[in-house]
């Protein structure tokens, strides 16, 4: 924090100085870096999703062998 005022006592000027040279910053050192990374990240995911390999199918489903339910005598 650089300066605080009490807008409801004191209604004068208010003035502060603030460095706009030489302050090293994580953004200054990464820059853009982890919102390219996270874009990335997504595609990767979404491409991943939808080209995955799948099996190759082995022909039709096969249907297991049921019996037909027995009528019930009332």
């Amino acid at each position: 924090m650089l300066s605080t005022q009490n807008t409801l006592i004191d209604q004068n000027l208010w003035l502060v100085d603030v460095p706009v040279h030489g302050v090293t910053t994580p953004y200054r050192v990464i820059g853009d870096a982890f919102a390219w990374l996270c874009l990335a990240g997504t595609v990767v995911l979404i491409g991943t999703a939808v080209f995955r390999r799948r099996p190759p199918a082995s022909g039709p489903p096969r249907l297991s062998p049921e019996r037909e339910p027995e009528p019930v005598a009332r």
